[in-house]
């Protein structure tokens, strides 16, 4: 009843294949009685003998419970299926295969088990694959037709789980099934691994949520933007003293579904000081793009951290970083409301810089107008000039709907009467409606 060692042998042997099978026996360790499920000894020609055991705690009533034995079953069940790359596999076998593919290959995790969180990640990367390949078309066929797009910006995106959302889109939830299945889980426990997306707490972020949703199904083209918070989300605590929320670290170790844009870093002014911000059922794939503040290597002071004044040695990163630290930082104090400020003006600047032509003048407006479809002018007449870019939209064949006055009346002049939609008054019809008005009479114009 004393601790007793377990050794592992290895014996070499070339020319037959034994398999020993030792009944359930039980053995002691540090005074805990453990079920010896199976012991067997495996010698093949050109291979090394090795001893292998499943142990389990013996119950008070003498049967035995598992301890590492369900996750070696599962081992064993994944090692039937080949880790074969198959990344737009449609077959459950391909799926699993494919799954089995990234979770030996990907770095991120040891590659001799196959645990529910190992699971997710790589059945996550998995149908990241078919995302991507439609996302690139998406893209593609964007760049190709040009057309108008939207670009929705908001504060917050509630989006919930991702592999439950995707698996679902791309009608194929039975097969991925059926391929975890084939590697020993279950979906259902498979989803249950993933965070959600800590970006937003509330009905706003919800909606936008959803709008990202439908712009997609309805193969509208649109871009999300929104920050890369790092505590969005809060977990709820009960304690003795009542509710107490700790922050939630959705990117403890990684997302899969992120794809980082090195590419595109973009810089954003506060005070006058430079700040670098780096990004971060349909075949219709849409996308969130989402900021991180990061200050660059120039704003670190190497020489106050040498001097041992670390923390002033990297103020400007300290300060970056709080930037999407928290969703909704309080702003019951002048910090936290220039913080909610500084939340606010980082996301519309570097979304606007991606968004809106640099260096806007009449000679790139001559490309850009042509794909104008409807130039709308309202103006009060004989007080506001109605501007040239009606001039320029008529010159390129677009509707335009405006008052009669200013550079319109060239335009009607050009284009005709009967070209020429005029609601409103004219300028010497207004001194009589003025006065109209002033009486107490009302004049309505179709």
């Amino acid at each position: 009843k004393e601790y007793l060692p377990l050794v592992f042998l290895s014996i070499p042997l070339l020319k037959y294949l034994i398999l020993f099978v030792v009944p359930p026996t039980i053995i002691y360790s540090r005074n805990k009685p453990l079920f010896v499920q199976s012991v067997s000894l495996q010698i093949g020609k050109g291979t090394s003998g090795c001893i292998s055991l499943e142990i389990g705690e013996t119950t008070e009533n003498g049967s035995s419970s598992g301890v590492n034995g369900s996750a070696t079953a599962k081992a064993k069940i994944s090692e039937k299926v080949p880790a074969v790359a198959h990344p737009l596999a449609e077959k459950s076998t391909d799926i699993a295969s494919n799954i089995k593919y990234h979770a030996e290959y990907n770095p991120h995790f040891s590659p001799f088990k196959f645990e529910l969180e190992q699971a997710y990640y790589a059945t996550a990367d998995s149908v990241r694959d078919w995302l991507i390949k439609q996302w690139n078309e998406t893209y593609s066929h964007y760049h190709k037709v040009n057309p108008k797009q939207t670009y929705y910006l908001s504060m917050e995106y509630l989006q919930g789980r991702a592999l439950t959302n995707a698996v679902g889109n791309l009608d194929v939830q039975d097969a991925y099934a059926d391929a975890l299945k084939q590697l020993g889980h279950a979906l259902e426990d498979i989803v249950e691994q993933e965070k959600d997306a800590a970006l937003g707490n509330g009905g706003l972020g919800r909606l936008a949520s959803c709008f990202l949703d439908s712009m997609a199904t309805l193969n509208l083209p649109a871009w999300g933007y929104g920050l890369r918070y790092r505590y969005g989300l809060f977990k709820q605590r009960i304690t003795k003293a009542g509710q107490e929320e700790i922050a939630e670290d959705w990117l403890e170790k990684f997302s899969p579904w992120e794809v980082v844009r090195h590419d595109v870093v973009l810089p954003v002014r506060f005070f006058g000081q430079v700040e670098v911000h780096p990004t971060g059922s349909t075949k219709n794939t849409n996308s969130l793009r989402l900021w991180e503040a990061k200050a660059c290597a120039e704003d670190f002071n190497l020489f106050q951290f040498n001097d041992g004044e670390y923390e002033s040695a990297a103020l400007l990163h300290s300060r970056a970083q709080q930037i999407c630290a928290v969703l909704y930082p309080g702003d019951a104090t002048e910090n936290g409301k220039l913080l909610r400020l500084k939340q606010q003006f980082f996301l519309c600047s570097a979304s606007l810089q991606v968004v809106f032509v640099p260096n806007y003048n009449v000679s790139v407006a001559e490309m850009l107008i042509p794909g104008s479809e409807l130039s709308q002018h309202i103006s009060t007449a004989g007080m506001e000039a109605s501007g040239t870019s009606n001039m320029k939209c008529a010159l390129n064949g677009c509707l335009i709907i405006g008052t009669l006055d200013g550079a319109n009346v060239e335009i009607r002049e050009e284009v005709g009467e009967a070209n020429f939609f005029l609601f409103s008054a004219t300028a010497d019809e207004v001194p009589r409606l003025r006065k109209g008005r002033e009486n107490g009479m009302v004049h309505l114009y179709t």
